[in-house]
């Protein structure tokens, strides 16, 4: 019982960690409602939320050419005016969802807390990892949303849970195809180096 309620304290420290770990992070970063790639999502919703609005401009006409299902939960949100306050907690939800599947993935591969400690940290802070281009950006898009995601999977492929890994990587299909070819080539190359450890 008492390594029970250790566990479970340890755990609840942990995301309580990501929580405040997110939140530097988009301090430090900022946050900014329809500017960037938003620019061309922001105006497709508001067109599928109501038809009437643009309704000779050929660019927001493609939008129904644009394959992902990630934004169509939004539309009924751009009806009822919280359009920017569910973006904004759904950002910070995938911000969290990211410090959670670095230290997933950080302790798969070297199962060493401090490992994973130092990975969190360095990731509040942008241009440590990937030189020029933050891995936390500044506004919510579905490879943002899906990141966390890859993450995990790829962390579950190294803990041996393969088919979990691809199981999570086709959900994510539907929301940011790229995204996901990136992180399943990946895991293709590692099942063919691993074949007989990956079955």
């Amino acid at each position: 019982r008492r390594h029970a309620a250790r566990a479970s304290l340890r755990l609840a420290l942990r995301h309580g960690l990501f929580v405040i770990l997110a939140a530097a992070a988009i301090a430090i970063v900022g946050y900014h409602f329809g500017t960037f790639d938003q620019i061309v999502h922001v105006p497709f919703l508001r067109a599928m939320a109501d038809s009437e609005l643009y309704p000779h401009d050929a660019f927001v006409n493609l939008r129904s050419r644009h394959y992902s299902f990630f934004w169509r939960p939004f539309v009924p949100l751009v009806r009822s005016g919280h359009l920017e306050e569910a973006m904004a907690a759904t950002h910070f939800l995938a911000t969290y969802l990211t410090f959670w599947a670095f230290w997933s993935l950080s302790k798969a591969l070297y199962d060493r807390p401090a490992a994973a400690l130092a990975a969190v940290l360095c990731l509040v802070f942008p241009h440590v990892g990937f030189l020029g281009f933050p891995i936390i950006e500044f506004s919510l898009l579905n490879r943002t949303f899906v990141l966390p995601f890859l993450l995990f999977s790829v962390s579950l492929f190294l803990r041996g849970r393969v088919v979990l890994a691809f199981l999570l990587l086709g959900a994510m299909y539907n929301l940011h195809l790229l995204s996901v070819h990136f992180a399943l080539a990946m895991l293709l190359a590692l099942g063919v180096a691993w074949r007989d450890r990956v079955g």
